[in-house]
């Protein structure tokens, strides 16, 4: 699928680009913004067909039409009825359990790394500064490998993931503090959500204190306990 599409506006083109603007960030579920890629057609367009004709026109805003490119070299319609200017700053909108099913289900391996490595540097820059490029490409490769082998597949808990590995620890899940809290099966997110409920800030910096620059070889043998995702 192409990443490209064409729209159009009775808007202005400052409203328009304002408006894409601020669907460029996203809250998730555990209320962290993280980059909603809409710009990249290969996204957008099976999200919105996707979502609710109510949260379509909400992140269309000023838009009337978008043309996606379809394999025939045809276009695919999507329709805004109602274009509206929010006049609204990123990040606004929410993101559901099924709105990350769906983006993570759209992601393909260059599109996620494209976007955690976003994510770290709009969150976590300073850290990766400290470090050369080479050196930061190697952390993002083992990074993403340690989170999926931890069993977490959206995004945007990847992402959380990792902003554990660069805060405290790239093998915080080896403590038995953590372990303990995952054996009991739950979605992607409540595990995230569990650990910053019930580790104390004393116990994540004990943990930060045992970290070395090696821990970043290590690779989980075993995922933490998931419920299946329906």
């Amino acid at each position: 699928m192409r990443s490209f599409f064409a729209l159009s506006s009775d808007f202005d083109l400052t409203t328009v680009a304002a408006h894409w603007d601020s669907i460029s960030l996203a809250y998730n579920r555990g209320q962290q913004a993280i980059i909603l890629r809409l710009f990249d057609g290969r996204i957008s367009k099976p999200f919105l067909e996707k979502i609710k004709q109510s949260e379509q026109q909400q992140l269309m805003g000023p838009c009337r039409n978008l043309w996606f490119p379809d394999p025939t070299d045809q276009a695919t319609l999507v329709n805004n009825s109602k274009p509206v200017n929010h006049s609204l700053i990123a990040p606004w909108f929410h993101l559901s359990k099924q709105h990350e099913i769906w983006l993570a289900g759209d992601d393909d391996n260059a599109t996620l790394r494209y976007n955690v490595s976003l994510y770290l540097w709009e969150n976590h820059g300073t850290t990766l500064s400290q470090y050369s490029l080479s050196t930061v490409e190697q952390i993002i490769d083992l990074g993403l490998k340690k989170a999926q082998s931890l069993g977490f597949t959206l995004t945007s808990t990847i992402c959380q993931c990792f902003s554990l590995f660069l805060d405290f620890s790239p093998i915080f899940y080896r403590y038995k503090e953590i372990q303990s809290l995952w054996t009991q099966p739950a979605s992607e997110q409540d595990q995230l959500i569990l650990l910053s409920e019930k580790i104390t800030l004393s116990q994540w910096q004990h943990i930060a204190q045992q970290a070395v620059i090696d821990d970043w070889q290590d690779i989980p043998e075993n995922p933490i306990a998931l419920t299946p995702q329906s």
